[in-house]
């Protein structure tokens, strides 16, 4: 998918507000743009909206004719304004009811659709279609259902949205979204330029790219921040098994003749062995211990960061601490071998 950004200048695309929603240049402009990507080899579809799928575009307040007071506290809704064909361009499925047609100008009865968010949310088990919502002065027949839209990124949850036509609902700044379905985004950019230049050769178009590199470039931020976490993690790790060698070393050594005498009075090596790392596994219960805790008061955090990983799995806490636990008996085996060579005899001497 390909993604074009432009803003209609007010020059040759006069806004009389006084006439809104009838903006005929901007709509004369729309129909023109569509029908010349139409003719482009490659596409197969395309679609204007007032803001691409990774824009999160605006909120509105709205009723629901009929239930004008019940609808005093609802939230504002997700206004989407688009053309016929955007829910073939972004794979949102119509599940109920119809999609936005070309016939839907502003000559014709003006409807909406929402989204299953807003169906469940606004309606409950009643259906939406055929009855009437409000927004901006005008009550619009909502005329289908459509599967959810992530608005505010993949890490967010769907909200409740409603989408109406862009010819009945036409961008105030003359802000615009070209959104093009093709299987070759990275070869189709230049097509693309030159299909607007034919349409208004003295428009600025901007941020023409595929829509999975916008993606990928709205994630830098989680990624650097994930990186950095990742560092400081490792660092940590490293940081737990040299301090609980450290630990154990001086431990061992503070105890050498303690251990001597055991293995003169004929202690045998498991049971040095067991005692070294009785200590070591004490030591490691109760970072572990703390570590979770603080694990669980940073989930919020790592949920935020994380697209569809559930931050209180029980199998990746499971891991963690398997990793952890292992490194730092790992740390304790030279401390360990250093006590089995403690030599009895010279220890009893010393005494």
């Amino acid at each position: 998918m390909i993604k074009a950004e432009f803003q209609l200048p007010a020059g040759r695309y006069p806004r009389n507000f006084r006439k809104w929603p009838d903006f005929a240049e901007m709509h004369r402009f729309n129909a023109s743009l569509l029908e010349q990507l139409a003719s482009v080899p490659g596409i197969e579809a395309a679609s204007l909206a007032g803001n691409h799928p990774l824009d999160a575009g605006f909120t509105n307040s709205f009723t629901i004719v009929g239930r004008e007071a019940e609808g005093r506290n609802w939230p504002e809704i997700s206004v989407r304004r688009v053309t016929p064909g955007y829910f073939r361009v972004v794979h949102v499925p119509i599940v109920r009811g119809r999609a936005i047609r070309d016939g839907d100008t502003t000559a014709a009865t003006a409807v909406a659709l929402v989204n299953e968010a807003a169906a469940r949310r606004f309606f409950g088990e009643a259906d939406p279609i055929g009855q009437q919502i409000q927004f901006w002065g005008t009550a619009r027949t909502i005329v289908g259902l459509v599967g959810n839209e992530r608005f505010h990124g993949i890490t967010e949850a769907p909200p409740p949205a409603v989408y109406s036509p862009l010819s009945q609902t036409p961008s105030a700044d003359g802000g615009e979204a070209l959104l093009i379905r093709t299987g070759e985004p990275n070869a189709m950019t230049g097509a693309v330029r030159h299909a607007i230049a034919q349409v208004d050769p003295g428009l600025a178009v901007f941020g023409v790219e595929p829509l999975r590199t916008t993606l990928e470039e709205s994630f830098g931020r989680r990624r650097f921040v994930m990186l950095l976490l990742t560092c400081f993690a490792m660092i940590a790790l490293a940081l737990s098994a040299i301090g609980m060698h450290a630990v154990l070393s001086a431990d061992v050594a503070a105890r050498t003749r303690e251990i001597g005498i055991r293995m003169a009075l004929g202690a045998r090596p498991l049971e040095v062995l067991r005692l070294v790392l009785s200590r070591s596994a004490r030591l490691t219960a109760i970072g572990l211990g703390v570590g979770l805790a603080g694990a669980l008061g940073l989930m919020r955090l790592l949920a935020s960061l994380l697209f569809d990983v559930h931050t209180r799995d029980a199998a990746s806490v499971g891991a963690a601490l398997l990793v952890l636990t292992a490194v730092t008996l790992a740390a304790s085996l030279i401390p360990a071998a250093r006590a089995l060579g403690t030599e009895p005899g010279t220890t009893l001497r010393q005494e």
